[in-house]
């Protein structure tokens, strides 16, 4: 058994580094101090020792065999299987054994020469036995050689030729070669078949023998002895054909139709690469399908689906995130388990109303640690403590990041303070600051701020805001008011008190004895550090050497830093920490975890990163006035979120009262927020996340926001008259909204000469100018920069030939319709008319 390095460090409590120093102390140097350094467990236990004076006792990992080795078990298995069977069926097909043949009596001859009959041995076994080893055999019994002209069956007529010095009979004994010639008469003719020829040799007449039947050997033939080694071949026949035996055609087994578990999208190349198929098949079925896609572009769910249809596959469409769930989910807390945790607080409101003041004094007053010399390093979130207890601060710029980190599903804010100036009231940023608090379900609390100016009128900003929903609880409502100066330096320790209270109120909990969850407030590359994000912990504790992964980024905690930049080993729930050790920079939002091993946060990042790419960042479709009606058919949707901004108050609340009264027992309009003023980047974002629309009346789109518009793909409508706008909102909701037509300008052209054409008309010489100039364009006619006509072209021509288009440079020939009043030094502009859906005012 082995083990790591690293993985003994872990089990006996030490960093890497800690445990080589201790073994190093202990009179133990490694020569390798790698942290996946492999150790036996001889070597292992003699360090463990060591360290814990004998008292540790290891935990080795358990072994799994390997792909490779279960594929050899597998295979050795299946061979071992295939050899018995082999075994059994040939023992099944063994010929039963002859009964020896009958002894046959010995002729006169065979008395007079007796014969030694050679010992039949049995086969040797198969086993092997260490056994001396036998001398080679002498003689090998060969196939009787037939003779041509006898057709008798006694064994004493044949001739039997060996390829030893010696050859026996059909009774097995053996023949010297003195005595083959014995066996035949002397001038028949011994024919051999050997190796597919066929040989004639002539045997002289042997004078120890005599008979009287023979016949003499040709006159004038010389007999000569036999020797068939030199025997020439009388005639020599070609091999005869082999008739090759009919093969029987191996019987295809149908192979067992394979399962593959696709996460779509998933690349072109990926896909044949998993199913085996071929890029050139893949391209062809799609084409045929109308699909255009090239070996690096992705496939949907559908096309994958579609593909395995085409080629008969079985196809398991997983989703992306199901191996994910299993990572990455969370197990419940046990009661014992739970903790108080600190409060997460965000701070809100107008910018001009002492955010930034009151932020700055509660810091420097509560700050909960401090750095020697009492320089405070700010990395966005901050705790502050008061009679003990910690309260975390969120020092969002601005409600823009908040709404951000809510549009990714993190909803990290426990209490939510709205900072109003008492001497200036309620401001339109105060409204959108409430607006988000309320869709994000955050418990409010307000802060009327400089009140200690003489303007400070605090009963008529607790008005205004319990006309928003925002009642005092002095007045029977559930909201919580505090009177403080961020200037004074008043107030702010009842505010804190208050906090503390709301805290208790909503019984914040925590479990800290786990691995770390949270959410990453701001993301950045420091100059020194590296990239070195922010993180909030929600629940477990964060420590140093921890695995983590976060959005498509994955590493190992290498350091933490507090909010005061003090080096820390761990962080417990609601602790801001800024994190070292990613390997890319996550998004404000992104959700991280802890996980057990390095190679585990690296696959699913990696994942995540192809199915990010996959998408190509695409903008998420959101409703609009053209495909309104779409969705309210398929029921997708059983609300229209409308987010409306006026030049007046009095307008924008008599068209959200309008909007309202167009909600049917289907589908219900709800007002997300309605203010005065420009539409702005909150708005943009506020109806990204709500995924609403946005109407203005008698208002402009900020620049910045025009941008956002386009990037989050948000659709702004704009109107100067309410009764348009409503009619356009009912027709939508009916599905009944017609496109919009827009003119686009092609080009212009000069005219140089006019030509008067009888029974044609006027025929105009031009350059154009600018642009291009299409057949199917309209044209105006101007002269001297008056507007004389609108009509069509009639024609377009260059040298006498009609053309579809004329480019900027080039001179044609023009015709407009039902009009010949043209002059030298025209100038003509053509445009066409576009057909989009109705988007106003972006």
């Amino acid at each position: 058994m082995k083990i790591r390095l690293y993985e003994l460090a872990k089990q006996m409590g030490y960093s890497t580094g800690d445990f080589i120093s201790k073994a190093s102390r202990a009179g133990l140097v490694l020569k390798n101090k790698n942290p996946v350094t492999m150790m036996d467990e001889e070597l292992a236990r003699l360090i463990a020792n060591a360290i814990s004076g004998g008292k540790f006792v290891i935990k080795f990992p358990e072994v799994k065999p390997t792909k490779k080795e279960l594929a050899a078990q597998a295979k050795k298995a299946a061979a071992e299987a295939e050899a018995a069977a082999a075994a059994a069926a040939a023992a099944a097909a063994k010929p039963p054994v002859k009964a020896p043949e009958p002894h046959r009596p010995l002729s006169p001859y065979q008395k007079k020469f007796p014969v030694h009959t050679a010992a039949v041995h049995p086969k040797p076994s198969t086993e092997k036995k260490l056994l001396p080893a036998e001398p080679p055999a002498l003689f090998i019994q060969a196939k009787p050689v037939k003779i041509a002209g006898e057709k008798t069956e006694s064994p004493l007529t044949s001739v039997v030729m060996t390829e030893g010095p010696s050859s026996t009979d059909i009774h097995g004994r053996i023949i010297r070669p003195s005595e083959v010639a014995y066996y035949s008469n002397a001038e028949e003719t011994i024919i051999r078949e050997r190796r597919g020829k066929v040989v004639k040799y002539q045997k002289d007449k042997n004078p120890a023998v005599k008979d009287d039947n023979k016949q003499s050997v040709a006159p004038g033939v010389e007999n000569k002895k036999y020797d068939p080694k030199h025997a020439a071949p009388v005639f020599q026949q070609r091999r005869a054909p082999m008739i090759p035996k009919p093969q029987e055609r191996p019987v295809q087994i149908p192979r067992e139709e394979k399962k593959f578990a696709i996460i779509p999208p998933i690349a072109l190349k990926d896909f044949s690469h998993l199913t085996g198929l071929k890029i050139n098949q893949l391209m062809k079925k799609l084409i045929d399908n109308n699909i255009m896609l090239t070996i690096n572009d992705f496939l949907t769910e559908e096309v994958v689906v579609l593909m395995g249809l085409e080629f008969n596959l079985q196809i398991e469409i997983k989703k992306a995130t199901e191996s994910e769930e299993t990572v990455l989910a969370e197990e419940s807390d046990r009661p014992e388990d739970l903790v108080p945790r600190p409060p997460i607080v965000v701070i809100m409101g107008h910018v001009d109303h002492g955010k930034t003041t009151l932020l700055d004094k509660i810091r420097s007053a509560n700050i909960a640690e401090k750095e020697a010399g009492g320089i405070t390093q700010h990395i966005g979130a901050y705790q502050a403590e008061v009679k003990g207890k910690l309260i975390t601060f969120l020092d969002t710029p601005g409600h823009e990041a908040f709404t951000a980190m809510r549009a990714r599903g993190a909803n990290v804010t426990d209490i939510a303070v709205l900072v109003v100036a008492a001497d200036d009231g309620v401001m339109p940023q105060t409204e959108e600051a409430i607006s988000h608090a309320k869709e994000a379900k955050v418990t409010m609390m307000a802060a009327l701020n400089k009140m200690d100016k003489k303007e400070a009128n605090p009963n008529r900003v607790k008005q205004q805001l319990s006309q928003l929903g925002l009642i005092p609880d002095e007045w029977g409502g559930n909201t919580v008011y505090a009177e403080v100066s961020a200037m004074a330096g008043t107030g702010i320790d009842t505010l804190l008190d208050m906090l503390l209270l709301q805290a208790e109120v909503l019984e914040l909990k925590a479990n800290p004895n786990k691995k770390a969850r949270g959410v990453v407030l701001e993301a950045k590359i420091h100059e020194g550090k590296g990239i070195a994000p922010t993180f909030l912990v929600q629940t477990g504790t964060l420590k140093k050497g921890d695995i983590i992964l976060c959005g498509r980024s994955y590493g190992k905690v290498r350091a933490l830093f507090s909010s005061a930049g003090k080096e820390v080993h761990f962080a417990k729930p609601s602790t801001p920490v800024e994190v070292l050790g990613l390997s890319a920079v996550p998004e404000a939002g992104d959700k991280f975890y802890c996980l057990d091993s390095i190679q585990q946060a690296k696959e699913i990042a990696e994942k995540r990163e192809r199915v990010m790419h996959s998408k190509q960042l695409a903008i998420r479709q959101h409703i609009t006035l053209t495909n309104l009606f779409e969705h309210i058919k398929s029921g997708n949707i059983k609300e229209v979120r409308v987010v409306v901004k006026t030049d007046v108050k009095g307008s924008a609340e008599v068209i959200s009262e309008s909007l309202k009264n167009l909600s049917t027992g289907e589908v219900k309009v709800k007002i997300i927020h309605f203010g005065v003023g420009n539409i702005n980047e909150s708005d943009v974002l506020l109806a990204d996340v709500t995924d609403s629309i946005i109407v203005g009346f008698h208002t402009f789109i900020d620049e910045r926001a025009k941008v956002l518009v386009q990037e989050k793909g948000v659709e702004v409508h704009i109107y100067q008259v309410i009764y348009q706008l409503m009619d356009d909102v009912k027709k939508a909701m009916e599905g009944q909204l017609e496109p919009e037509r827009v003119e686009e300008t092609t080009g212009h052209l000069h005219v140089k000469e006019v030509y008067n054409i009888s029974r044609i008309g006027t025929i105009a010489g031009c350059i154009v100018s600018d642009g291009k100039v299409e057949r199917s364009n309209m044209v105006r006619l101007f002269r001297n920069k008056t507007l004389l006509h609108q009509g069509r072209l009639a024609s377009l021509k260059r040298f006498k030939d009609d053309v579809h288009d004329v480019a900027e440079g080039y001179e044609c020939g023009i015709r407009i319709e039902g009009f010949n009043d043209l002059a030298s030094g025209d100038i003509i502009e053509s445009y066409r008319i576009k057909e989009i859906a109705r988007k106003l005012g972006v």
